[in-house]
C-alpha cells in the first residue's frame, strides 16, 4: 500500500501539475527524450502523491508493467512497445491532460479491486484494452467531451 497524501490535502492545481507531469513524461519516453530511469522517477512520484484507489496512481502503476526498471534504456531499444501498448499510452496522456471534471467523470477502481487485480491478473490492460474504460464506445464518449490541457 502506498503511503500518498489524502486527497484533500492537494489543492487542485497541485493535483493538475502532477497529472501532467506524469503526462509530459509519458509523452518523452515515447518520442525517446527520455529514459526508463527518468520516466520511474515521475511514475514513482506520482505514486506516492496519490491514494492506491486515484486513477492517477492506476495509471502509474500500470505504466510500470510497461519498461524494465533495472536496466536503462529508452522506449524502442531493450523494452519496445506494441503499437496496441503505444495507443494505450497515449489514451493515458489525453486522461492525464484532461480537465479535473473530466477526469472525475472516470470511476477508479476501489483499493479492494486494485489489490485483487494485481495479485491476480497482473496488468489492466491485459484484460481490458480499453482501460479505464469498459470499452470503446465509453472511450470514444469521453474522448468527444472531455477538455484536454485545461
Amino acid at each position: 500500500m502506498w503511503c500518498g497524501m489524502l486527497e484533500s490535502s492537494m489543492n487542485i492545481n497541485d493535483r493538475k501539475n502532477l497529472r501532467f507531469e506524469l503526462g509530459n513524461a509519458c509523452s518523452r519516453y515515447l518520442a525517446r527524450e527520455i529514459s526508463n530511469f527518468q520516466l520511474d522517477e515521475v511514475v514513482t512520484k506520482c505514486k506516492s502523491q496519490f491514494l492506491a484507489e486515484e486513477l492517477i496512481a492506476q495509471i502509474a502503476d500500470e505504466l510500470w508493467f510497461l519498461y524494465d526498471d533495472c536496466t536503462k534504456h529508452f522506449v524502442d531499444t531493450h523494452c519496445p512497445l506494441s503499437n496496441s501498448e503505444v495507443t494505450v499510452v497515449r489514451r493515458w496522456i489525453l486522461i492525464l491532460k484532461s480537465s479535473e471534471s473530466d477526469l472525475a467523470l472516470i470511476r477508479p477502481m476501489s483499493k479492494e479491486q486494485v489489490n485483487w487485480q494485481m495479485t491476480h491478473l497482473g496488468p489492466r490492460i491485459k484484460s481490458n484494452f480499453y482501460w479505464p474504460f469498459t470499452d470503446e464506445a465509453s472511450w470514444d464518449s469521453w474522448k468527444t467531451s472531455a477538455r484536454i490541457g485545461e
